[in-house]
């Protein structure tokens, strides 16, 4: 089994001219407080969403970690850091050339139910709604296929935006693998609201806008007060754009 994680080399970029307040959305804030009202009370919470598609045949781990690197540096989301600065939630991006990703070989799995109980644990200890990165990626590798897996904070990410990850890594996989580069543009995080009352007007609990981008739904109160949330998806063809 071998994990990538994330780390940035530089700050994140600061206030942009088109975009001054860079504020997170309404309900990346409320997201965020639940996380922070469970640190005080010393009752952490996890609301992490995890995603998992196979590779057949040997893996390319070289392919693999160029997939990864490009799928966090082409979403604007995955790469921004959450911090309380006076009452405000700021939403700041690292450069996507910041970006570095360090594989750890973890070790032999010979159980099932002791892969399943690392990875749980895995999630919980390396996915803090607080602390960036928040989210973390690994294969489970064999010697005829393997388990590619990516878990996100539920403020980063949604169930509807599984699929779109999946196609994602994998088509910059089959890119990288024959010695291309995958043709997806840059996501901006255009989700992100000026204001959170702007927010919370504007967005209907049926609103889809902006989800491919890993936009919060309107249920990230409600997940974060679980203990841990999980799910799964298949790919489907094409890159995802605005």
């Amino acid at each position: 089994m071998v994990e990538w994680r994330l780390t940035a080399r530089g700050a994140a970029d600061g206030r942009r001219p088109d975009d001054p307040e860079r504020r997170a959305s309404f309900n990346q804030d409320k997201h965020f407080t639940v996380a922070e009202e469970g640190r005080r009370a010393s009752e952490p919470v996890a609301s992490w969403l995890a995603v998992t598609f196979e590779i057949a045949g040997p893996l390319d781990r070289p392919a693999l970690e160029a997939a990864l690197l490009s799928f966090a540096r082409r979403h604007e989301v995955l790469r921004c850091e959450f911090r309380r600065l006076a009452g405000e939630l700021s939403c700041e991006a690292v450069r996507p050339a910041d970006l570095v990703l360090d594989a750890v070989d973890v070790g032999r799995f010979d159980d099932p139910g002791a892969l399943r109980a690392h990875l749980a644990d895995s999630f919980e200890r390396s996915i803090d709604t607080l602390a960036w990165p928040l989210f973390t990626m690994g294969a489970v590798v064999r010697e005829d296929a393997s388990t590619v897996y990516l878990a996100f904070d539920h403020i980063v990410c949604d169930g509807m935006s599984m699929p779109n990850v999946v196609n994602d890594v994998q088509r910059a996989y089959a890119a990288h693998a024959q010695g291309g580069s995958p043709d997806c543009p840059p996501r901006r995080a255009t989700w992100t609201s000026p204001t959170s009352s702007a927010a919370a007007t504007s967005r209907s609990p049926r609103t889809t806008t902006g989800w491919p981008t890993g936009g919060s739904s309107s249920g990230a109160t409600a997940a974060s007060s679980r203990r841990s949330r999980s799910t799964s998806a298949s790919s489907r063809a094409g890159c995802t754009r605005s």
